[in-house]
């Protein structure tokens, strides 16, 4: 995988379980762009990964 803003291909990618959801932050090491997709590689917007691991009470 390279960054889609620079092509970089050093990249720092965490993965994490949110409300059974399995997403995986990117994050290049050249140019700070950073991403999110899902298991089947289709891109996250910061703003549904937000509400998947938002507590409601």
């Amino acid at each position: 995988m390279s960054c889609p803003k620079c092509s970089a291909r050093h990249l720092v990618e965490i993965g994490v379980t949110v409300a059974g959801k399995n997403v995986t932050l990117h994050s290049c090491s050249r140019c700070a762009n950073r991403w999110w997709d899902d298991e089947r590689g289709e891109q996250v917007p910061l703003d549904q990964v937000l509400d998947l691991a938002t507590v409601r009470r």
